[in-house]
């Protein structure tokens, strides 16, 4: 029985990695760690992240441009 999940966890490995695509897309970062886009094929396809960091007596701090 284990030897058959053993072969089945390596044959979904395999599948995956057989199926599995090349990328070519980089990500644009900046200083302070925020991403603001990817680029692929040099077009910046561009989108915002942040940070957020708390406390259980609600301090927060944050990292990204404010609104």
């Amino acid at each position: 029985m284990k030897n058959l999940r053993i072969f089945q966890m390596c044959a979904a490995a395999l599948l995956c990695s057989a199926l599995s695509l090349p990328l070519a897309a980089q990500t644009e970062v900046m200083a302070w760690s925020n991403m603001t886009g990817v680029r692929v094929d040099g077009e910046l396809i561009d989108f915002e992240s942040s940070l957020c960091v708390g406390n259980l007596k609600g301090d927060m701090e944050a990292t990204g441009k404010e609104v």
